[in-house]
């Protein structure tokens, strides 16, 4: 597909979703953003949110203005500029109002997950002095520090890479990740919880089924939901 945000053909990556499925993310290695189509980005584990902001990494550089207005590259409706809030990091992007999806820029992605934080007056007034102007790093666009404190085509705060919120961020998703890779004590239970069907558990509690107890329901639930259980793990 075609990015949205400056026209340039998208390449889609695979990355781990969770469960053990595979996901196609869309990247724009031009103005550095991502595509996700529907419900995506809540289907990135740890691991594939690092591989993302890596995948990005080689190809930074400064973005190109994003236009006033934005198509969906699936249905070609207007993208509606939506803000939304994480922790207490303000982040925004741009989503179809068909939810085939919404495009996120990497400095929104960033903020996203609490990498990047805005500057407060005094850290602003600090680089006054040392720059007149700077460009946007969610749009491109140039920011006159004589006469502005933040974004006046796309109205994005001033930021920057917190070091110590990125060495913190990054830790706590590689320790995630770390951890999904480890034998679980509460494995069966989640699976059973997560992957049980209730209409096979009710036909193993249909009378004549050999795992059926008869009377004893509430044993019968156990049984049945041990059975599924053990057809889940061997994959029958």
């Amino acid at each position: 597909m075609n990015c949205p945000g400056c026209g340039e053909s998208m390449q889609q990556h695979s990355v781990e979703g969770n469960y053990g499925t595979r996901i196609e993310i869309d990247a724009c290695h031009s103005c550095s953003g991502f595509w996700f189509d529907r419900k995506e980005h809540l289907q990135l584990t740890p691991g594939s949110t690092l591989e993302l902001i890596r995948l990005m990494s080689p190809h930074r550089s400064a973005p190109p203005a994003l236009p006033q207005v934005l198509a969906c590259p699936r249905c070609g409706d207007r993208l509606v500029n939506t803000v939304d809030i994480q922790r207490s990091t303000r982040f925004n992007y741009f989503r179809c109002p068909r939810s085939d999806g919404h495009f996120i820029t990497l400095f929104q992605f960033l903020r996203e997950k609490n990498i990047v934080r805005s500057l407060e007056a005094a850290q602003i007034n600090e680089l006054r002095k040392r720059v007149k102007t700077i460009h946007c790093s969610n749009c491109g666009a140039p920011i006159s520090l004589e006469r502005e404190s933040m974004c006046s085509y796309c109205q994005s705060p001033i930021a920057m890479i917190d070091p110590t919120q990125v060495q913190a961020t990054l830790a706590e998703l590689q320790k995630q990740e770390d951890a999904r890779h480890k034998i679980d004590p509460t494995l069966a239970a989640k699976l059973v919880i997560d992957k049980l069907s209730v209409d096979r558990l009710y036909q193993q509690l249909e009378p004549g089924h050999a795992s059926s107890p008869g009377a004893h329901v509430s044993r019968g639930l156990i049984e049945a939901g041990l059975s599924a259980l053990m057809d889940i793990l061997t994959g029958s």
